[in-house]
C-alpha cells in the first residue's frame, strides 16, 4: 500500500493567529480581499499597490503556503507575506476583516495640477508624493485603492 503524505498548511511563525484565521476563512469562502502590508510593530502600512488584491489560494505540493491569486481561474499567484499584514479588507466594499491594533490609515489626497506636464494630478500619501497620474480617473482610483 502506498502512503500519501498529509498536506501541511504553512504560515510564517511570526504571523498573528488572527491573520492566519482570516486568511484561511477567506480561502474557504472564496472571498476576494485587499491585503495591506506594513510594519507590524508601528502599524504603519507600506502602501503597496501590486499583488495585494485577489483571492487567497495555496501553493501545490506537500507544504502549502498562502498565495494571492488574481482570479478564480488563475493557476498560480504570489506568496502572501502573512507576517507583514496590518489590515485585511474585502475587495468590494472594503469591509475590514482584520486590522492590527496599531494600524494607522494613510492620509491620501489628490493635488491638481501635477507638477509635471502631461499629468493631471499628484497623489499624496501622508503629505509625500506617492504617484503622478495622467488622468483624474486614475488618481481617484489610486486614492480609493490606497485608503
Amino acid at each position: 500500500m502506498i502512503e500519501t503524505e498529509t498536506p501541511i498548511n504553512k504560515f510564517d511563525s511570526r504571523a498573528s493567529p488572527e491573520v492566519v484565521r482570516v486568511l484561511a476563512q477567506a480561502r474557504r469562502n472564496r472571498t476576494r480581499v485587499r491585503i495591506y502590508y506594513g510594519n507590524t510593530v508601528t502599524g504603519q502600512p507600506w502602501n503597496e499597490e501590486h499583488d495585494v488584491t485577489g483571492y487567497v489560494g495555496r501553493s501545490t505540493g506537500r507544504i502549502k503556503i498562502p498565495l494571492m491569486v488574481h482570479n478564480t481561474r488563475s493557476l498560480g499567484g504570489t506568496a502572501i507575506l502573512d507576517s507583514c499584514i496590518v489590515r485585511i479588507a474585502t475587495a468590494r466594499g472594503k469591509r475590514t476583516l482584520y486590522q492590527h491594533p496599531s494600524y494607522k490609515a494613510p492620509q491620501v489626497e489628490i493635488v491638481t495640477p501635477s507638477d509635471i506636464a502631461g499629468y493631471a494630478a499628484n497623489v499624496l500619501i501622508n503629505g509625500e508624493i506617492h504617484g503622478r497620474c495622467r488622468t483624474m480617473n486614475k488618481a481617484r482610483w489610486l486614492q480609493q485603492h490606497m485608503s
